[in-house]
């Protein structure tokens, strides 16, 4: 009997990433070192240390991105550990990243480089940080080292990893350095976050003649669970500060905030996107009158399998990339998709039932050019420590031994192939019959 399956397009990319600062190991010129460092900053009262130690087990971390069959990875290089003091580069940290891009080219795996996920040198840091427009220079003069080291072996650039959620975590909701809860200054942050990856790409693009350069954004589905006139503005504006001021700055060259200035390098500044998504929001003035929330009220707990309670949703996937597919035509990554849980088996639902959606966008002729797993191993996971696992790959933190989990085994599978057969949806859906509906209405995409 032949297996019934489906099969992603031909040219389809399979992934899986991890950040510097969350597996690297001892990056204490950084300023998240520093924070750390404060007590009650991490919620587990933990701190980032060896992390996963992949400075030095790197090949072992790369040999598990090969034998689940991945043809591309996305990683970041850290700013403070290539710029340690102001004006001094570190060539020794240089080297070790060529050593680890060459392993990768030599084993035909498509490198994905993250040039900022969220952590800053603690020098720059002390210089006013992003909030400083006179900083940018600092963020050039890191972009320009990298292309000129580094050019003729990453495939794709992303400039900056997720910089609404970042302004957002440090200067609204402030529990990521600076920790300060100030609205004005978030815009100013978003400007100038917006104004680095504009001059990311020109010195990236024009002055280096590099293909494919993007940036990274977490888009979030707001939904409104009354009828209120008062929450549906609240969603408008959540919306809006989110994604829609983000894409149309893309689209115009318009910074969102203050005086609204015209960056010329900024319009159609990128060759791809790349969308991060993990859940969708749900705003309730009755539930959560301060902020919106990432779980329904009185959900089900056998349904919050995440250990951040974020609640998933499997056809946010779809809405999503439908929605930024009407905005651009360029190719589309899902840079970032996955799930904080030590239940292996909801973890191969998430998966599962997620790329059935990606499948759907393909088959409505979504530009979809690659899927990225969120994360190849546990990591640390910024201030709530080591808990949440979001690893195909499990660490042992108590000495660094990694064993890929039954979900990466799954991954793998479904990279190997270019496809997800039938046959491992039936089981997932024997597990969890009644959680969504779009694993049920699957089957009929099946050959």
């Amino acid at each position: 009997m032949v297996e019934k399956k489906i099969n992603f397009p031909k040219d389809f990319l399979w992934g899986i990433a991890t950040s510097s600062y969350q597996v690297e190991g001892n990056n204490n010129n950084s300023d998240w070192w520093e924070f750390e460092q404060f007590p009650g900053n991490i919620k587990t009262g933990e701190q980032s240390g060896m992390a996963t130690n992949h400075w030095n087990l790197y090949e072992e971390d790369f040999q598990l991105v090969k034998d689940m069959n991945c043809n591309i990875f996305r990683m970041s290089v850290e700013w403070s550990r290539i710029f340690p003091k102001e004006g001094e580069i570190n060539s020794k940290a240089i080297k070790h990243y060529h050593q680890m891009f060459d392993w990768l080219i030599k084993n035909n795996i498509k490198i994905m480089l993250t040039i900022h996920h969220f952590t800053l040198p603690l020098w720059f840091s002390k210089k006013g940080g992003l909030e400083n427009e006179r900083n940018i220079v600092y963020y050039q003069d890191f972009v320009r080292l990298l292309a000129k080291e580094f050019k003729e072996k990453i495939d794709y650039w992303c400039t900056i990893n997720e910089p609404i959620i970042l302004a957002m975590l440090a200067y609204k909701w402030g529990f990521f350095p600076p920790c300060e809860k100030d609205t004005g200054k978030m815009e100013q942050v978003i400007n100038n976050l917006l104004r680095m990856h504009a001059s990311a790409y020109k010195i990236l693009k024009i002055k280096n003649s590099i293909k494919s350069v993007g940036i990274v954004k977490a888009v979030e589905e707001f939904i409104v669970l009354s009828n209120r006139e008062d929450d549906h503005e609240k969603a408008k504006e959540a919306d809006n500060v989110m994604n829609s001021s983000f894409f149309n700055s893309l689209k115009t060259g318009y910074l969102p905030y203050g005086s609204k200035e015209f960056i010329p390098n900024l319009k159609e500044s990128f060759d791809f996107i790349g969308i991060n998504y993990y859940h969708r929001s749900y705003i309730s003035s009755e539930h959560f009158p301060e902020i919106f929330s990432t779980k329904l009220p009185n959900a089900d707990p056998k349904y919050l399998f995440t250990e951040h309670e974020w609640q998933p949703y499997p056809a946010g996937i779809f809405n999503i990339l439908k929605r930024v597919s009407k905005l651009t035509e360029k190719p589309i990554f899902i840079t970032e998709n996955g799930i904080s849980t030590e239940n292996d088996d909801w973890r191969k639902y998430f998966i599962i039932s997620h790329l059935i959606e990606i499948f759907r966008a393909t088959q409505n002729n979504i530009n979809v050019k690659g899927y990225i797993h969120w994360a190849l191993t546990d990591n640390f996971e910024w201030v709530w420590g080591f808990r949440p696992r979001f690893g195909l790959v499990h660490i042992d933190y108590n000495n660094f031994e990694r064993k890929l989990k039954e979900s990466g085994k799954l991954y793998g599978k479904i990279c190997s192939t270019n496809s997800i057969e039938f046959s491992d949806t039936e089981i997932l859906i024997k597990l969890f019959p009644d959680i969504h509906e779009s694993m049920k209405i699957s089957k009929n995409m099946f050959d």
